[in-house]
């Protein structure tokens, strides 16, 4: 059985014990010794012959006070306390032991799991002929981050997703609306691609804008009544006609 490099001390109890109460300054010191000897010993039991234990002690004269601490079993001398730790800590030891060891095998197993699934199949996979070549290659889009910003620029033009969205204009409203609201942020690419997102979303309630009202109010005289224009855009959910557009107005 695997033996700890330690073992626990209840004070309380050891300066409770009468038996420890008789002993002198010496006899303590050996009886601590003697504990510590017997916790190394693979059964944690000391010989029964009085002159060893007066060696490992180191103590000379009568040590009837320290055996009084002792039993006897199959010939050796046992203290209970200290063998019920002894065993408590080596069988806490060895459960902690198969505890780790199934965490490693469960670990070796998932990644041998992982890495079969991740392996290629081995077998051949027939090469695509020169024209087939031709279409992938036609087919795959490049990524954003190769495009200058020219192109990319050009690239959400071209798209029939925006059709209908002036892309130069919402360029500038972001970056205006960027400025003003969160002047720290920087222009990225993946902040427009959302810009737009967003304006996509917008298209239905802009589509069924056009050609209602213009509900912007103007004096007349006196009073302010809606424009009524045919409406080109929308301002949250105001239609407005292109001369009350504020927002282009202010870029």
């Amino acid at each position: 059985m695997p033996t700890t490099f330690w073992f626990p001390m209840y004070c309380n109890d050891f300066l409770a014990s009468t038996k420890i109460a008789v002993m002198t300054t010496e006899e303590i010191g050996a009886y601590t010794l003697l504990l510590c000897h017997a916790w190394q010993d693979p059964q944690c039991s000391l010989p029964a012959d009085e002159e060893t234990l007066k060696k490992l002690g180191r103590i000379s004269g009568d040590i009837s006070n320290i055996r009084a601490c002792f039993i006897v079993k199959r010939g050796r001398l046992v203290n209970e306390r200290l063998l019920k730790e002894w065993v408590k800590a080596n069988h806490n030891k060895e459960m902690a032991s198969q505890s780790a060891k199934q965490r490693w095998d469960k670990k070796r197993t998932t990644d041998a799991m992982r890495s079969h699934i991740r392996t290629p199949c081995s077998s051949p996979s027939p090469s695509p002929s020169p024209k087939e070549e031709d279409r992938i290659a036609s087919t795959v889009q490049k990524p954003s981050s190769t495009l200058t910003d020219e192109l990319w620029i050009q690239s959400f033009k071209t798209n029939p997703l925006y059709t209908g969205i002036d892309i130069d204009l919402q360029l500038k409203r972001a970056q205006s609306w960027l400025q003003t609201n969160a002047p720290r942020r920087q222009f990225t690419r993946k902040y427009f691609g959302n810009w737009m997102t967003g304006e996509i979303g917008k298209k239905p309630m802009i589509a069924e804008s056009l050609g209602r009202p213009c509900q912007t109010r103007v004096k007349r005289g006196l009073e302010f009544t809606p424009c009524n224009k045919p409406a080109t855009t929308m301002i949250g959910t105001r239609p407005v006609c292109a001369e009350h557009d504020v927002k282009k107005d202010a870029l």
